[in-house]
């Protein structure tokens, strides 16, 4: 497991790298890794979450005088590593860390709060959203709004209608309340933000393009570009810095 951040004095020991980037090897025990999720916590130090050994793992930086260790903690467990799909981690204002991933086509969810890690929940199934990660319209994306409630936005792209699904969490039906877009063929690869409690979104819309949805009230959708081939699909990310949005794919 590898981690990269810009060069910064101590911030890597021993920098190989170029370009004002540097790297280093993050001394963990687990082997066979997969699937890895980055965040940054308040003071710019890196939460990760991986597979390795059939478990989900989360190493953190500490700061320690004059630099920083990483820390290490089992998450779950699971027994088949060819099931495991992609993972997403979020951070709340309240400190509680969120993470959302795919296994045996379905979507799972789990938080910790300080203390230690809830067993994860099947919160989405495949009958729900296409969860099978070796399909061409996978995909999921995990936010939090700006109370700290999660929303997951996924894809169903197998049979029409075709559905953008904008799920979120409530005490009372869990997982249960969802929005939908219904784009014309079939959706992949959702990123989703939230600017307070505005949800933006960015998905493929089969070989056609990419678009880029923000809910105002009803959902507004824009088309940011179209191509004439079926080598499109690959992965998009949405962010929003104040008032302006990017996309990148």
């Amino acid at each position: 497991l590898y981690y990269a951040a810009p060069a910064s004095g101590a911030e890597v020991a021993s920098p190989p790298g170029t370009g004002g980037w540097q790297y280093e090897t993050v001394p963990i025990t687990p082997t066979g890794l997969q699937s890895a999720a980055l965040l940054l916590d308040e003071q710019d130090q890196a939460i990760i979450a991986f597979a390795g050994q059939g478990k989900l793992w989360l190493t953190r930086q500490v700061s320690t005088t004059g630099g920083y260790t990483w820390t290490l903690e089992a998450i779950g467990s699971f027994t088949n590593s060819w099931e495991l799909g992609n993972l997403d981690l979020q951070h709340g204002s309240d400190g509680q860390l969120h993470l959302a991933y795919t296994y045996d086509n379905a979507l799972y969810y789990t938080t910790h709060s300080g203390g230690a890690w809830v067993s994860a929940t099947q919160v989405i199934t495949s009958g729900a959203c296409n969860l099978n990660y070796n399909s061409s319209t996978y995909g999921f994306s995990l936010a939090l709004d700006q109370n700290n409630v999660p929303h997951v936005a996924c894809t169903r792209g197998g049979s029409w209608p075709y559905q953008v699904r904008l799920y979120t969490y409530s005490a009372d039906t869990p997982w249960a309340t969802y929005d939908v877009i219904t784009p014309i063929s079939p959706p992949a690869y959702p990123s989703l933000i939230y600017q307070g409690g505005t949800p933006h979104l960015s998905f493929f819309e089969g070989n056609r393009g990419i678009n880029y949805a923000v809910k105002d009230g009803t959902w507004q959708v824009t088309r940011l570009h179209t191509v004439g081939s079926s080598n499109m699909q690959s992965g998009s990310i949405v962010n929003v810095n104040g008032g302006r949005v990017g996309v990148a794919y």
